[in-house]
């Protein structure tokens, strides 16, 4: 390995996503005949915990780049000592890749030397997998708070509070496309091969959107 192997999830960061979906799932078995459902808190709740996996993602690939930039610097030195002008321009090349975000091309992977191979592939491997596991938590986090809300909109239309329905209603087609292109699904194979210059951030959820149209408690 070029660097420490990455460790595993940091217990905060999963405890934290449980209980989360803990507190959603108790919301949506509250008996049908209370009213007490907060739509504002439960969104501001999922907000909340969206940015908490996307702040984790975003430290993780940090510390990974970090990690290879470091790797890269030990790689120029030793191509400086065999006096290796060729190696020198390919870690120069990557190093300024990395810097600028930017994946190298498959012909700029094919000329890379072997020592300079073996560490990309364990970079790209390493971002994939941080990728693949932000990813799943969020869609867990997402896949909740979508059934929360249904559950609550159907709760709401045997009540006949019709109007409150509808604003449930609203905030769960807002929230369909919350999710972003990174932490979709795709296969484990694809996600270890796949380039891994990071993406950029999106906008987490905002729970403003529903803050006008919450449900009001019956009386």
């Amino acid at each position: 390995t070029v660097w420490p192997a990455e460790s595993g999830e940091p217990e905060v960061v999963v405890v934290a996503l449980l209980t989360a979906v803990g507190s959603l799932t108790l919301l949506a078995q509250s008996p049908a005949s209370t009213n007490d459902f907060d739509l504002n808190a439960v969104s501001r709740k999922y907000s909340e915990t969206w940015r908490q996996i996307e702040g984790r993602r975003e430290e993780r690939l940090s510390a990974l780049k970090t990690q290879y930039l470091t790797a890269l610097d030990g790689l120029y030195q030793q191509a400086i000592a065999k006096g290796d002008l060729d190696g020198v321009i390919a870690v120069k090349a990557e190093k300024d890749r990395i810097l600028r975000d930017v994946s190298p091309t498959d012909a700029e992977r094919a000329a890379m030397p072997e020592t300079l191979k073996k560490p990309r592939v364990a970079y790209d491997q390493g971002s994939a997998r941080v990728l693949k596991e932000q990813g799943e938590q969020l869609r867990q986090l997402h896949e909740k708070y979508k059934k929360v809300l249904e559950l609550q909109e159907k709760k709401l239309t045997l009540q006949e509070r019709v109007d409150d329905a509808l604003a449930i209603r609203a905030e769960k087609e807002r929230m369909m496309d919350d999710l972003p292109a990174w932490a979709s699904e795709q296969p484990a194979a694809e996600a270890a091969a796949a380039p891994a210059a990071p993406s950029p951030t999106p906008a987490s959820p905002s729970p403003s959107a529903t803050t006008a149209a919450a449900p009001a408690s019956a009386t």
